[in-house]
């Protein structure tokens, strides 16, 4: 979280890419709507972090050139977003509404803004194992080649605690979670019955 002692929207504006700087991490001009892109390494590949400075709390879905392969990402009324790629530059990781690649498949979405990681560098797709924190209730889909099933729980004393089994929707491709306010905002990991 960043904090300005300017607390108009020019302050505010200018703060982002002053930190940026400091910090030494590429980032670049805001397009014409007000979107920032900034890219991190990370042990997995690359990290593209989106943020919209328009604050009319209005989702909306930005093209973010994610290593070489573009793709499309849904902000939720939070205006933020992440793309994780990894090095061989297929998507591990994803925060927002829903995401579609270059070619206009669609590999997740979600009726509440979500983070949804792959277990290690595997693909949203391939994974064994999936991490996901909803931040609000709602419908999450992610196109899965796995039986991936669900469950609950938080982190105490440093240690996971199962909440509960959640139920797993499967549909040609794709897996499916109804999540009500109870495990919204609860880590829910996602793994092959073996894992």
């Amino acid at each position: 979280m960043l904090y300005a002692a300017d607390v108009t929207l020019e302050g505010a504006r200018a703060t982002m890419p002053a930190f940026l700087r400091l910090a030494g991490v590429p980032w670049r001009e805001p397009d014409p709507h007000g979107t920032h892109l900034f890219t991190l390494p990370v042990n997995e590949g690359t990290a593209y972090a989106v943020s919209a400075d328009q604050w009319d709390q209005v989702p909306r879905t930005v093209d973010v050139v994610a290593g070489e392969r573009p793709v499309r990402l849904g902000l939720s009324a939070q205006g933020v977003g992440l793309v994780v790629v990894n090095r061989a530059g297929a998507v591990c990781a994803v925060e927002g509404l829903h995401l579609q690649t270059s070619t206009a498949e669609t590999v997740f979405q979600a009726s509440g803004h979500v983070m949804l990681s792959a277990v290690g560098a595997a693909t949203l797709h391939d994974a064994t194992g999936l991490v996901l924190l909803p931040i609000e209730p709602g419908t999450v889909r992610v196109r899965s080649s796995q039986p991936l099933d669900a469950v609950a729980g938080d982190g105490v004393d440093g240690r996971g605690v199962t909440r509960g089994t959640l139920d797993v929707q499967r549909d040609e491709g794709w897996i499916s979670l109804t999540l009500d306010s109870a495990p919204a905002r609860s880590l829910i990991l996602l793994a092959t019955p073996e894992h």
